[in-house]
């Protein structure tokens, strides 16, 4: 039996698909589904089948009534999002917020003793959790002097009601050591609450990137030193982003800093924001970008070594968590292998033949692990794999990131030195080389990697993704190496 035209799930090519379609992505900004027609049909078919209706038309209609199309307009949110995120999710911006960030702050703020941070995409509220509890590490006894403001937006209510309730899983906690568990975590159940000294710091609330004004008095989105706003972009499309760049600069004060998503670092932002480096991350920060005060401390990069961490501004006891894990495994190799050994140990073993690895899955799994600050593990796949494949120049270059991280300076410069030996045009290797030489306060040799970056990358199209780095184009690197110059020219 056919069913009215009324009653039919219409099909991809209709108008009335489309009318829906183009609605929720403008009203949104979640560009991601302008492709993706086949899960936005699913999805908008499930909720279509809980209202009892079948017609795009009719919930076009109910989604943009005043009465109940704000009930179902969350409901269809709260499908078109992922709200799931974990405490510390990655290590390497939490690493920059505890050495270099909060620290640079608290120390900015010292004489009002006021901070104020927004998580833009709070999700499940962990990211801003995680945060709260760096600060009173940091802060320590010192703690009741300050007057700290946490806010955490989200498009999913959803989500913000799991927020205010504060309760996760152990999958959620995985990455935290029990002493953090027991000092800021109870158990009253399966799951962990979350137990902040003074809980009036946090707020969290219903937040429109695309449709609600930034800034805003009306819900205290104004005037912060931090905006974390992560893993959200990657919907958005390029018009959309560089909207809300505008928007998130001129919602931090002066010398205020931004993160992004690992995915999300785009040119967009390298023209408003100072990129700043850090190891395996980039940041960015509001501030005058033709300054020429001597005293600017702020480099841009895509890459740095490990900032120093001094005595009199972090207490030892900050986040051990942090350290990496030793191996445990008595057959994995020693951290402090050097490639030259690496080489010796190939040629005896093989005697001059080499066994190709499987280098781009074998590449993932040594991001998997330096994604989770596990430095040492990391380096024992590595080595395993330059012992099957020597001639691999992104090997030698993940190494080498590896091994600047661990601190073994000389050894991560040879293992740059030695992937640009075995390709020339490795761009990303030759602007690594650079920021190596600039912190060994070696001007004229960083001058020379970074010119030899700019070389490479103008034979290259602005948006090709680069080897080694798929979410960083030409275009991006060839931006910072020329900042990184003007930088050396001032030194």
């Amino acid at each position: 039996m056919k069913l009215p035209a009324q009653y039919e799930i219409q099909p991809v090519e209709t108008a009335p698909y489309r009318r829906l379609k183009d609605y929720v992505i403008a009203t949104t900004g979640l560009a991601y589904y302008q492709d993706k027609d086949n899960a936005l049909i699913e999805l908008f078919d499930r909720r279509l089948s809980c209202l009892g209706i079948r017609n795009y038309d009719s919930y076009l209609q109910i989604i943009r009534s005043d009465n109940r199309g704000k009930a179902e307009f969350d409901a269809l949110i709260t499908e078109l999002t992922i709200g799931e995120t974990f405490f510390f999710r990655y290590t390497e911006q939490f690493d920059a917020l505890r050495d270099n960030i909060l620290p640079e702050c608290i120390e900015r703020n010292s004489v009002k003793k006021q901070l104020r941070i927004w998580s833009a995409g709070c999700a499940n509220g962990a990211e801003l959790y995680s945060i709260a509890i760096l600060l009173c590490e940091l802060l320590s006894s010192k703690l009741d002097q300050w007057e700290i403001r946490l806010i955490g937006t989200d498009i999913n209510p959803d989500v913000i009601r799991r927020a205010k309730e504060g309760l996760y899983n152990d999958w959620m906690l995985r990455d935290l050591p029990p002493f953090l568990k027991d000092r800021y975590f109870t158990r009253p159940n399966a799951l962990w609450k979350v137990k902040i000294p003074n809980p009036k710091w946090l707020t969290f609330s219903c937040h429109n990137l695309i449709r609600d004004p930034i800034p805003s008095l009306d819900q205290d989105i104004i005037n912060f030193d931090l905006v974390l706003c992560r893993n959200v972009m990657i919907y958005f499309d390029r018009t959309a982003i560089k909207r809300l760049a505008i928007q998130l600069r001129n919602s931090l004060v002066d010398g205020g800093w931004l993160l992004v998503g690992h995915a999300e670092p785009s040119a967009e932002f390298n023209e408003i924001f100072l990129p700043v480096s850090a190891p395996g991350t980039t940041l960015y920060r509001k501030t005058d970008r033709d300054t020429n005060k001597d005293d600017c401390d702020v480099v841009p990069a895509l890459f740095l070594l490990p900032a120093e961490r001094p005595a009199d501004r972090l207490p030892k006891s900050v986040f051990p968590y942090f350290e990496a894990p030793q191996p445990t495994s008595p057959a994995m190799q020693s951290p402090t292998t050097t490639s030259d050994e690496i080489y010796a140990e190939s040629d005896e073993s093989q005697n001059g033949s080499i066994a190709r690895s499987d280098s781009h899955s074998e590449i993932s799994e040594i991001e998997a692990f330096m994604n989770r600050g596990l430095w040492p593990d990391a380096l024992n796949v590595a080595n395993s794999l330059l012992k099957l494949d020597k001639l691999n120049p992104c090997l030698h270059f993940q190494r080498g990131l590896i091994m600047q991280h661990m601190g073994e300076h000389l050894e991560a410069e040879a293992c740059l030195r030695r992937s640009i030996y075995l390709d020339r045009n490795f761009a990303l290797a030759h602007y690594q080389l650079g920021m190596i030489r600039a912190v060994c306060n070696d001007v004229r040799g960083a001058k020379r990697c970074f010119l030899n970056t700019i070389d490479v990358l103008q034979n290259m199209t602005h948006y090709t993704a680069l080897k080694a780095a798929e979410n960083v184009t030409a275009g991006e690197l060839l931006t910072l190496a020329q900042l990184q110059l003007q930088f050396l020219a001032r030194r």
